[in-house]
């Protein structure tokens, strides 16, 4: 067996273990925090240790992967419901076909000097610096290629959108806006934009006075302190044809998106308002492209 070295070892498969989690949030679209991204590959990369245990037979082994992969994808992303526990996991492990076989091609480009597999640990015998461009090459082509393929699905069509937010709903028309870039600040999700008028029948008293102004930066922030929903505001930055300014964004409870039958659960989506008709009163939101998989 060649000879395997813990630092490094650990050293790989956390930069392998990052890319690979960074590439199932963006198709999950998951909203994580980058301390929960070091620490879920934290985790992962601990696990490799395993390399060092006795052989086990594949049941075992089995076993012990699927365990240590609920408990990544839980550190990483949390458990909000059980549909999107699952969800995630599920796209964990795509995202693993994706980023191992793209590694592989890549390095059989290189001609490494091998791998080391035991107990479903792997112990990378490539140089770290070329681990990451490798990881960072097959993350940045997945992204690339998701993008394109759901921008030329999505474009132009029109999609039933579903709001709710603590029990209330609000059924609107939707459209994907490949111009909405549109990013929380804190998080980095994408946003989407919803006309007030439409949705309004979602927010309690309190809500429409803060929502209902046009100018958020007059009386907004003092507004805000002072709410009990003050940790699901958001206050989102734009600009667009030399305007600039911000939308008021609320945390809702989640978006239900159709097309063609199709469905697609969008957890804390966040919605920012505008007070402007969304193409000229034909439509009620501009949907994020990054959002849609519909």
């Amino acid at each position: 067996m060649e000879t395997v070295y813990v630092d490094i070892l650990v050293v790989t498969n956390f930069i392998a273990d990052y890319f690979l989690l960074l590439l199932t949030a963006f198709l999950s679209s998951n909203e994580v925090k980058r301390l929960r991204l070091f620490l879920g590959a934290g985790a992962a990369s601990l696990s490799s240790l395993l390399i060092f245990a006795p052989e086990l037979n594949a049941f075992l082994e089995l076993a012990i992967r699927l365990a240590v992969s609920l408990l990544i994808v839980l550190i990483t992303f949390g458990f909000v419901n059980a549909r999107r526990y699952i969800k995630s996991v599920i796209i964990f492990y795509a995202a693993n076909v994706i980023l191992a076989g793209g590694a592989m091609l890549i390095w059989s480009l290189f001609a490494p000097n091998g791998l080391v597999v035991r107990n479903g640990a792997v112990f990378y015998n490539i140089s770290p610096v070329l681990l990451i461009l490798t990881c960072a090459a097959v993350y940045l082509i997945s992204l690339l290629v998701s993008k394109i393929v759901s921008r030329r699905r999505s474009r132009g069509r029109e999609y039933s959108v579903s709001l709710e937010f603590e029990g209330k709903k609000a059924e609107v028309k939707g459209i994907v806006d490949s111009g909405n870039m549109l990013r929380d600040v804190i998080s980095g999700a994408p946003v989407i934009v919803c006309d007030y008028e439409k949705i309004k029948t979602l927010l309690c008293p309190e809500l429409k006075e803060i929502m209902s102004k046009q100018n958020f930066e007059i009386g907004f922030y003092s507004a805000l302190v002072n709410s009990r929903y003050k940790n699901r505001f958001r206050v989102i930055p734009f600009e667009s044809l030399g305007s600039s300014g911000v939308m008021a964004a609320l945390v809702l409870d989640r978006a239900v998106v159709t097309s063609d039958g199709k469905e697609q659960e969008i957890p804390d989506i966040i919605m920012a308002v505008t007070h402007k008709k969304i193409a000229g009163g034909e439509f009620d939101v501009l949907l994020n492209p990054e959002l849609i998989m519909v």
